[in-house]
């Protein structure tokens, strides 16, 4: 039978995830196992995660401006712009991620 038997089922289970630090594991079992408080407790450390990393890459960006207009050595010019164009197009996508979480707060 491909039927799973559930009645052994309760609220009484905990799930620890030693996995590599996604929290995939964290994210798949979310629905069966978190309270209400906990899945809100989560997602805003997920957001305030994301603020972090969305700080330390348009402080990088910045950086890496005021470099471009200090040096003058054209062959780190071309290959600090495509580093600042890649990082924008991360930081655009994290902002996206940013808005999902809050639409779910």
């Amino acid at each position: 039978s491909n039927e799973y038997n559930t009645s052994t089922l309760s609220n009484n289970w905990v799930v620890l995830d030693l996995g590599c630090g996604s929290g995939l594991v964290g994210r798949v079992f979310a629905d069966l196992c978190r309270r209400p408080c906990e899945a809100v407790e989560i997602l805003i450390a997920d957001m305030i995660d994301l603020w972090r990393q969305i700080g330390a890459l348009e402080r990088s960006n910045e950086e890496l401006r005021v470099f471009l207009k200090d040096d003058n050595n054209d062959d780190e010019v071309d290959a600090i712009q495509q580093i600042i164009v890649e990082n924008e197009a991360v930081l655009d996508k994290k902002h996206c991620n940013l808005k999902e979480l809050r639409a779910k707060h």
